[in-house]
């Protein structure tokens, strides 16, 4: 089983998508519970690539025999003040038949090591409320890391 950890680019974007679709139905309570279209979810995430609102996120995949089964993403922002460089991780997901084979560790290894190359100071993660793999957390509680309370607002208005 060789891994391969690639760029979330239109050369990825039907296994992407097919992925997308295996997580929210293998995993609706970690990958969210609305049904996604396989060729609207295609659609969107190309109109995305061009799109100046996503020109600071990543999305590393890991296939594996060219499926995609992982992905990690993340955002890069600064700080004026302080000149402060930092990313947040957005979201890291496995499919559950994949777990247990470092697959999540290998993404957050590489997108660390990206992050270093474009002078990063440091990363958020939001330490997901389900235990699956509260191993996958064990470097974060080091003297060198700090617990913050990540708070979250919708702006959007709920059309009903």
């Amino acid at each position: 089983m060789k891994l391969e950890l690639k760029d979330l680019s239109i050369r990825y974007l039907d296994e992407y998508c097919k992925y997308i679709e295996e997580a929210q139905t293998t995993d609706p309570e970690e990958f969210g519970e609305e049904e996604i279209n396989i060729v609207e979810c295609a659609e969107a995430t190309k109109s995305r690539f061009s799109d100046p609102m996503y020109k600071n996120v990543s999305c590393i995949l890991a296939i594996i025999d060219n499926e995609v089964v992982g992905s990690i993403e993340y955002h890069y922002y600064g700080a004026f003040p302080t000149g402060m460089r930092m990313a947040y991780i957005s979201c890291i997901h496995v499919l559950k038949k994949y777990r247990h084979f470092d697959v999540a560790a290998q993404l957050l290894k590489e997108a660390e090591q990206r992050m270093q190359s474009a002078g990063i100071n440091e990363y958020c993660l939001i330490r997901s409320t389900k235990e699956i793999s509260p191993s996958f957390y064990d470097d974060f509680t080091s003297d060198s890391c700090t617990s913050h309370t990540i708070l979250k607002k919708s702006l959007c208005k709920d059309i009903t």
